[in-house]
């Protein structure tokens, strides 16, 4: 947990707004998913780093939500909950029968929220 936590609070500490750092975090995220993608077959150290890295990522953010002190409303936490739990099972799935395809919808998933945390969605 500690490598997604340290790029979090690196983010954080330049300057960006929680917002910003979170949708940062994912969007680092995502391309260190597609880059291990794209090199599948030389290099599964790449998958399981950024497999690793999503998942420290998304234990921050579920941990976030879950917190009755967060301010969001209770139904966009659930939401980030539930897709929480997806991105865990996901990982799963691909750490048991790895299929670089199956990464497209943790990329997917970590892109598109990134671009509601940024107001593009």
């Amino acid at each position: 947990m500690q490598s997604a936590a340290q790029a979090y609070g690196a983010t954080a500490i330049n300057g960006l707004t929680p917002r910003e750092a979170e949708a940062a975090a994912l969007m680092k995220s995502a391309n260190q998913l597609q880059a291990a993608k794209e090199q599948w077959s030389q290099d599964m150290g790449d998958v399981a780093n950024a497999l690793y890295f999503n998942r420290q990522l998304w234990i921050l953010l579920t941990s976030a939500v879950a917190d009755n002190e967060n301010p969001l409303p209770v139904e966009l936490r659930n939401n980030v909950g539930n897709l929480g739990t997806f991105v865990f099972k996901q990982t799963l799935d691909i750490e048991v029968e790895p299929q670089a395809e199956k990464l497209d919808e943790l990329i997917s998933i970590n892109r598109e929220l990134a671009a509601g945390l940024q107001g593009n969605a």
